[in-house]
């Protein structure tokens, strides 16, 4: 298992703090980018430096339960390359779940084949804030490709910072919630 993490431009102590642990665990591997970034660049800044079978999508405030990446890499040896996975995530005031769209599977933190997201070109800029994850979910689908609920369990903290803010603005004047519908509709 590799860990690669993007700083997005902190300036909160998470560079130092990040530094520290990659002295410790060979498997870590940082990006430090040195400007503020959107979401969907510093994930594909990550993506295009994976060199697993396998690669998932965790934000600073996604946290794995008991066994949840083990689990998730045994459903993704039983799915065809086309396929994702699919964490169930548990978010403030509801239990484990994947969110859908329209009744399609929509979740925000999926595992794919790393050659099919390089095949696909990672997630899509047009979709700079919170979005991402359900485009490239629907991008998935319309390719052929099934997504699959497992069991693997995370937790979402909704840990708010200043990044977080500024993204979060960004996505409310792209037109918050209506964006998941545009995206359906592609």
């Amino acid at each position: 298992m590799e860990i690669i993490i993007n700083d997005a431009g902190s300036t909160d102590g998470t560079i130092e703090w990040l530094e520290e642990k990659n002295k410790n665990d060979e498997r870590i591997r940082i990006i430090f980018s040195g400007k503020r970034t959107n979401i969907v660049e510093a994930y594909n800044e990550c993506f295009k430096l994976a060199e697993g079978k396998y690669v998932t999508w965790f934000s600073d405030d996604i946290f794995p339960v008991d066994n949840a990446i083990e689990d998730m890499c045994n459903l993704m040896d039983t799915l065809e390359k086309k396929d994702m996975g699919a964490f169930l995530l548990k978010q403030e005031g509801r239990g484990f779940y994947v969110p859908r769209i329209s009744g399609y599977l929509s979740p925000l933190v999926a595992c794919v084949y790393t050659e099919t997201l390089r095949k696909y070109n990672y997630w899509n800029l047009d979709y700079p804030f919170y979005a991402c994850d359900n485009e490239i979910s629907a991008r998935f689908l319309r390719m052929g490709g099934k997504i699959i609920e497992s069991s693997a369990k995370l937790v979402h903290e909704k840990i708010m910072d200043d990044l977080r803010k500024i993204n979060s603005a960004g996505y409310e004047n792209l037109g918050g919630a209506d964006k998941f519908y545009l995206i359906h509709g592609r």
